[in-house]
């Protein structure tokens, strides 16, 4: 089912133009992205047949890079030989690690949450802290990590990975929000990962938030509800009064891109039937299957289910689409992503009786399950 408008010309916005890095897509490219992540998120297809192998596919090393084939392929960002040769570097960098915490800071609206270590070393997955951060977050090192004064155990180091050195959007936030919608093309071999954003306190250890996360669902995907916004429409409405908040490069565009991609979502009737507004200030991917959900699933079904890693990647791909050609909104594109390709039923959704909100504090609830901050100043 293709996704789109019958008639319409659509071309990427200004904010997400061509580049040597994640290449040069269209909006047809985002439709035909859409259309087979669609397929891909539905079920598990006959391995010999064109949707399997097509499946198969998709991901890092098929966006654009051969041009004469591009009428088949999904757009998923890092398009160049450049951008996989960089990708390689991650991977290096996370080798061996089997649960990942990782953020994306660019610019200098952020710096990094200290977080509690595991009280006890024992464990066989090996956890790594990782941010992707630009030059100048790079050279600052230890002073651009945050000291708060919350943790019994002296926090672990974040390991700090260099982002690409060339501009790659004239928005810091598009650029952020496309590494933040590639944690698979990131992490491949990662049991876990979870991302946080920078002004997110995690108040248990990363070990710990997983296993917890694992002992509520085997789902794939796992988000949060929204704290306080009950509606797209809101969030698309605090997302540009933030944007006009903090001035960062390209920020005038920022909020036409918003305001476009609103529209768009608007007339596609995607703003109906919502059953609340997710919150992606913090992601996490489960990528081991379940053998217990996917017999269920196959019984429910009659079909069977597609294995997590191909839920994931259909829905990155689909997500980075969002970001890159039409608005650096990466909330409002996340629950657009999420329905559109009907992906739901492959999440779980952390309500936010389970953790900890400065809201929460300040009404003296302290015992909320997950324990993390979100805005902590």
């Amino acid at each position: 089912m293709a996704v789109g408008t019958a008639g319409m010309v659509l071309t990427p916005s200004s904010g997400a133009s061509c580049d040597s890095f994640h290449g040069c897509p269209t909006m047809a490219d985002r439709n035909r992205t859409y259309a087979l992540a669609q397929m891909c998120a539905l079920r598990r297809w006959p391995e010999q047949s064109a949707t399997a192998r097509a499946c198969a596919a998709m991901g890092v090393g098929t966006s654009l890079d051969a041009p004469e084939q591009s009428g088949e392929r999904a757009y998923c960002g890092f398009g160049s030989p450049r951008a996989r040769a960089w990708l390689g570097g991650v991977h290096r960098a996370a080798d061996g690690c089997a649960i990942v915490l990782f953020t994306v800071i660019v610019g200098s609206s952020d710096t990094l949450a200290p977080f509690p270590a595991d009280e006890h070393s024992g464990g066989a997955e090996t956890v790594c802290a990782i941010a992707l951060v630009d030059a100048p977050q790079l050279a600052a090192g230890a002073n651009a990590t945050r000291a708060l004064p919350t943790f019994d155990t002296g926090p672990p180091s974040w390991r700090r990975v260099a982002l690409p050195a060339e501009r790659i959007s004239a928005s810091p936030g598009r650029t952020a929000h496309a590494f933040k919608a590639s944690m698979l093309a990131l992490f491949p071999r990662a049991e876990w990962v979870v991302y946080a954003d920078a002004k997110t306190v995690l108040r248990l250890p990363p070990r710990a938030l997983v296993r917890r996360l694992a002992a509520l669902t085997a789902l794939p995907l796992i988000v949060f509800q929204h704290p306080w916004n009950t509606s797209p429409e809101l969030e698309a409405h605090y997302s540009r009064v933030r944007v006009r908040f903090q001035r960062r490069p390209a920020w005038r565009q920022d909020v036409a891109d918003i305001t476009r991609a609103e529209a768009r979502y608007r007339k596609e009737g995607a703003y109906n039937n919502q059953p609340g507004m997710l919150d992606a200030f913090v992601v996490a991917q489960q990528r081991a299957p379940a053998a217990a959900m996917l017999a269920g699933r196959t019984r429910a079904t009659g079909h069977e289910p597609p294995t997590p890693r191909a839920v994931l990647q259909a829905f990155e791909c689909a997500w980075f689409c969002e970001i890159w050609l039409l608005s650096m909104s990466e909330q409002v594109s996340f629950y657009y992503t999420l329905d559109t390709l009907g992906a739901r039923r492959h999440s779980f959704v952390v309500p936010t009786a389970l953790y900890n909100r400065n809201e929460l504090d300040k009404l003296g609830k302290r015992q909320q399950w997950f324990d993390v901050q979100k805005h902590t100043a």
